[in-house]
């Protein structure tokens, strides 16, 4: 089995009665804790779910949180068409503001789901913690894991990913990810999609191109999406829909370099 951002990979069976952990996080020395690096998260009062119009099913199973090891969930539910144009919500709101580590939301396994968004509250305003695509209409269908935001990952909405080496999951799958070609013989396929088995060939590593005639937006004093102390943190392996929207989506592949890591 294959562990992932703290979610066992369904369908994986490498190995008879085995299982492979890989570490993916460093834990604070000071307070051996994990590092928190998706702010957002420190501050939450309510949490907002939309499913946009161009969704055929519009219906939620559950609305789940973790704060300090306590779960805090619903599963009932009072939509409205009239908190946001185009998409029909649901909200969830705490007592008090919490902390939380993780959120994760279901709707129905199986179902599309174009341009999902998920906001939180922090007693002031509204904060996009997954945004629709701005120029197209993004397809995502759900899987029985549902979609999560976790404190422990990059915020994919404002910021870059961090510099390091990644495994990345298409959007429509929970247990393969994207793979180089095997050996040159397989050249003219060069990109694959296969069950994550580890190998060299299925890490990729995140480099930001300096060149400003390539990127002319970069700025060298600029360190958004930079978090933590660089070279001390082990970035944590991100899903391709945390690369969205679109146009953040194309920022990724202007920005940085990505190249399977041969050994």
């Amino acid at each position: 089995k294959y562990f992932l951002n703290g979610v066992m990979l369904a369908g994986v069976n490498n190995g008879a009665g085995k299982a492979r952990i890989e570490k993916i996080a460093v834990k604070d020395a000071k307070t051996n804790n994990l590092k928190r690096v998706n702010s957002k998260l420190d501050r939450v009062k309510s949490i907002r779910d939309c499913i946009s119009s161009d969704s055929a099913v519009k219906e939620w199973s559950k609305i789940s949180a973790v704060s300090a090891g306590k779960v805090y969930e619903t599963t009932t539910f009072s939509p409205s068409t009239s908190v946001k144009s185009g998409y029909t919500c649901v909200t969830y709101t705490f007592s008090s503001n919490k902390k939380l580590d993780e959120i994760a939301v279901w709707h129905k396994a199986g179902v599309d789901y174009p341009n999902h968004t998920i906001e939180i509250y922090n007693g002031s305003s509204w904060v996009s913690l997954k945004s629709a695509s701005s120029s197209a209409k993004l397809s995502e269908t759900e899987t029985e894991t549902g979609y999560r935001v976790s404190a422990y990952q990059y915020d994919s909405v404002d910021a870059l990913p961090l510099k390091g080496n990644y495994y990345i999951l298409p959007v429509l799958s929970e247990n393969k990810v994207i793979s180089a070609a095997d050996s040159a013989s397989t050249d003219s396929n060069a990109i694959g999609i296969k069950y994550l088995t580890g190998q060299a060939a299925q890490k990729w590593s995140v480099e930001c191109i300096t060149d400003k005639k390539i990127n002319p937006g970069y700025d060298a004093n600029n360190r958004n999406g930079v978090v933590g102390n660089t070279g001390k943190t082990t970035p944590i392996a991100p899903k391709a829909t945390q690369i969205i929207p679109i146009n953040i989506n194309k920022y990724f592949f202007i920005v940085f370099i990505l190249y399977p890591l041969f050994t």
